[in-house]
């Protein structure tokens, strides 16, 4: 990264933070105004929220601490929620390749690439 956590203990997020917050502040509003059908794959999004959310309120439960080891732990485990949620989006980025026109009909290797995701999660 272009960022190394290790390099930085102060707390002041950087512009693609405030730009992931902003993102997961509309996913947020975009939900409570215009909720969808929750079927098959379609709770995904409300778990990326909410994965994120947790990631984004870690980095302020590290404003908490005052020692740079504390400070770097709770940046890892904020880091570790977003990667997840990264991961999470992939899964919804296949789900919704599986009902598109043009890859539709290779929807069993796309439902067999998310399985293979699940497993890597579970790992």
């Amino acid at each position: 990264p272009w960022l190394p956590l290790w390099k930085s203990t102060h707390l002041i997020p950087y512009i693609h933070e405030w730009l992931l917050l902003l993102w997961l502040i509309g996913l947020w509003v975009s939900d409570a105004t215009n909720p969808k059908d929750r079927e098959g794959l379609g709770f995904i999004k409300v778990i990326i929220m909410t994965v994120g959310s947790m990631g984004i309120m870690t980095h302020v439960v590290a404003l908490v601490f005052s020692d740079d080891h504390s400070i770097l732990v709770c940046l890892y485990i904020r880091n570790q929620f977003l990667a997840v949620a990264l991961l999470l989006c992939f899964v919804e980025f296949l789900n919704f390749l599986t009902f598109h026109h043009l890859f539709g009909p290779w929807t069993v290797i796309i439902r067999d690439l998310i399985k293979d995701l699940m497993r890597f999660l579970a790992i």
